[in-house]
């Protein structure tokens, strides 16, 4: 069916007008230039998953079409980059082919919190608690 006839169509039943190719586009953000050059020349113009491809085309790898920072980009050709979309290639291991590591939680100690050396009376007598 043709765009016309559609909103003809949404129009009668009363629906929202439906969104066009155009206007979803308008959504995502363009990678800038410095980013796409900083990471053809880190791929140096191979496919950064497979190595035997050229690059054809950049992946978000949180998928979010405007978080266009390096660490977020990496440069794929159309068979990894669909691979990527499908799940056969996970966030985790594309993050490892980028050389960044999995951010992980540190718990912060309060100041007043810190574990005091122990002497040699407080370790015996932790010893005997778990003893008995």
């Amino acid at each position: 069916m043709k765009k016309i006839q559609l909103d003809t169509i949404a129009m009668s039943l009363k629906l929202p007008k439906l969104p066009t190719f155009w206007e979803e586009e308008k959504k995502r953000k363009r990678i800038p230039r410095d980013v796409e050059k900083q990471l053809w020349i880190k791929s140096k113009g191979t496919c950064m998953w497979c190595r035997k491809q050229p690059v054809q085309e950049f992946h978000h790898i949180d998928e979010n079409p405007r978080h266009n920072k390096p660490d977020n980009i990496i440069a794929l050709c159309g068979t990894c980059h669909n691979r990527a979309h499908n799940g056969e290639i996970t966030k985790e291991q594309l993050l490892k082919r980028l050389g960044i590591k999995k951010k992980t939680r540190v718990s912060k100690k309060r100041h007043g919190q810190r574990k005091k050396p122990q002497t040699p009376l407080e370790k015996l007598t932790k010893q005997i608690q778990k003893d008995f």
